[in-house]
């Protein structure tokens, strides 16, 4: 019964069968006499409850009728995947017997098969709380950022949005401003650099795309696109700035961690520098060219040490 439950609920819907199968070892079986609280508004929110047997009424926190429940519902949802307390008081109406899946069950499946997680945020509209601590794992193994506090990888995590890009489908392009970071999540990005002698990669899952035009504020000067449908975690430029003024220690560690190849502009703008220092103004063009086509685009906060006595 509680398979053929959980198969058919909505919440559910487009669950592989071996994931419904994974949801229904965790869903621990309990029962309650007719006007037991389930739980009340304010309570925290430590899990779903699927019914089996028998009916429970929802109140507002005024004491309102809301609702009657019967077998195969699921309540509890909404503030569990917002991580609030309950808005709604849930009674047993009748004898009950019913299954309960907790929040940390849910972590815990969801760290194991994120794609889990994936699907029932789909069918809630939007991330579901119990998804951040697998993200905050994966930004954790983000060279980037592998250095960042909890705290600081989590509130990140509160802010990404899965985006699906489709095979051919450009994520940025050579000349575009900054839209925002990304974290593949699956698949594989193409990103070419500019012109016909720039850069090849090929980043795939746990490689971090869009930084250095986001810390730089110049424009991105290489062109990403999608060699597959691929799986982004995506962190908007609005967002970043709002988090990097919080959290002051992502924009330092970025800026330590994320360069790049001078763009054509800037390759110029370097020649004409590096032409007007007295160390280097003896120097044929065709060298000062070749040192500005060697160097690397880095960004460096204010405030922060750009070399120390010693280093190497």
């Amino acid at each position: 019964m509680k398979q053929e439950f959980i198969q058919f609920a909505p919440l559910f819907a487009g669950l592989a069968p071996e994931e419904q199968n994974i949801l229904d070892e965790r869903f621990v079986q309990a029962k309650a006499a007719s006007g037991d609280v389930l739980f009340q508004v304010g309570d925290t929110a430590d899990g779903l409850f699927l019914l089996g047997k028998g009916f429970v009424r929802l109140f507002t926190a005024g004491g309102s009728n809301l609702a009657t429940l019967g077998p195969g519902s699921v309540l509890g949802e909404d503030s569990l995947y917002r991580s609030l307390p309950y808005d709604v008081s849930a009674h047993a109406a009748s004898e009950l017997e019913y299954w309960k899946l907790s929040d940390k069950d849910l972590r815990a499946i969801i760290v194991a098969q994120p794609s889990i997680g994936l699907k029932l945020s789909q069918n809630f509209g939007s991330l579901i709380a119990q998804m951040q601590d697998y993200l905050i794992q994966q930004l954790a193994k983000t060279p980037e950022i592998n250095g960042l506090p909890r705290h600081t990888l989590q509130a990140m995590a509160e802010q990404l949005e899965p985006r699906k890009v489709s095979a051919g489908q450009y994520l940025f392009r050579s000349g575009d401003y900054a839209g925002g970071i990304f974290l593949i999540e699956s698949g594989c990005i193409d990103v070419q650099g500019d012109g016909a002698d720039g850069d090849k990669l090929e980043a795939g899952p746990g490689q971090l795309l869009g930084a250095l035009a986001l810390l730089t504020a110049k424009p991105h000067t290489s062109t990403a696109v999608a060699r597959e449908e691929t799986l982004l975690w995506a962190l908007s430029a609005d967002d970043f700035q709002t988090l990097a003024s919080r959290q002051p220690g992502l924009r330092r560690s970025l800026g330590r961690n994320v360069r790049a190849r001078l763009s054509r502009a800037d390759q110029m703008q370097a020649v004409m520098r590096l032409s007007q220092m007295p160390i280097f103004a003896q120097l044929p063009p065709q060298a000062v060219q070749a040192m500005a086509q060697r160097m690397v685009l880095q960004h460096v906060p204010a405030g922060e040490r750009v070399y120390r006595i010693g280093e190497v």
